[in-house]
């Protein structure tokens, strides 16, 4: 149980540390009663020769993105949560318009009561973008909008695992609640408006220290709350 604990708080931290894996060293952790603030910071400079992604007359710009992280980490027993806010800032310097601010906010709770389940909960929410080219706006399509398309995302999570790492049978129940709106271009972006809803179930058998065979259940309902002016409705369940 230990081992499964380890592996998700890892999860967590790893998330910060990713950001600064360019850095020479690991990123400064601040130490309080309560818990851990880790904040690193990445800064990109790049050039994209085709920042609209398009086969012909394309546009280039130089590129400027700062991506700065902090989360804050508490655990008591072997229970761990963290808080975490990822930014991802950018600046193109030959099309202002394409500028983008990203923000997102999540919280993560993993509860182990006892060696035989635990509990890992999530709930985020985030003000993301799609690039121009991208999403509603991939191919021709890119020239109806003025600016990138901008949506709210907030997401609900569950995960029940009874038995996975303590015994030979282990059984996993997840459940996932996410909600997508666009924000700006609303005459064109509004047919991307959705909810989605994950449901899985999965039975694990260990058979030896280093082998183990599970089975997977799993569905993904998206539901569009406008249909599109041409063509059917773009509900789908995988």
């Amino acid at each position: 149980k230990k081992k499964r604990m380890m592996r998700k708080s890892f999860l967590f931290i790893g998330l910060s540390a990713a950001m600064g894996a360019n850095a020479a060293t690991q990123p400064q952790a601040f130490d309080f009663e309560v818990g851990t603030l880790t904040p690193t910071v990445k800064v990109i400079q790049r050039w994209d020769d085709n920042i609209f992604s398009q086969p012909n007359n394309t546009k280039s710009s130089p590129i400027t993105q700062i991506a700065p992280t902090v989360q804050f980490q508490a655990q008591n027993d072997d229970n761990v949560y963290a808080v975490t806010y990822l930014g991802n800032y950018a600046e193109y310097w030959d099309s202002k318009a394409d500028n983008f601010d990203d923000h997102t906010l999540s919280f993560n709770a993993l509860m182990n009561p006892t060696d035989m389940y635990g509990v890992d909960f999530g709930a985020s929410f985030a003000q993301l973008h799609d690039d121009r080219g991208t999403g509603g706006s991939e191919g021709g399509n890119v020239n109806s909008r003025a600016r990138p398309d901008q949506y709210d995302i907030s997401n609900l999570s569950l995960l029940f695992d009874y038995g996975r790492d303590s015994a030979m049978f282990g059984v996993e129940v997840e459940a996932a609640f996410t909600d997508i709106e666009y924000t700006n271009n609303r005459e064109e972006a509004q047919f991307r408006d959705r909810g989605e809803q994950l449901f899985a179930a999965r039975g694990y058998f260990a058979h030896s220290d280093k082998t183990s065979y599970f089975l997977e259940f799993r569905r993904h309902d998206f539901r569009y709350r406008t249909k599109p002016q041409f063509g059917s409705r773009l509900d789908n369940t995988e």
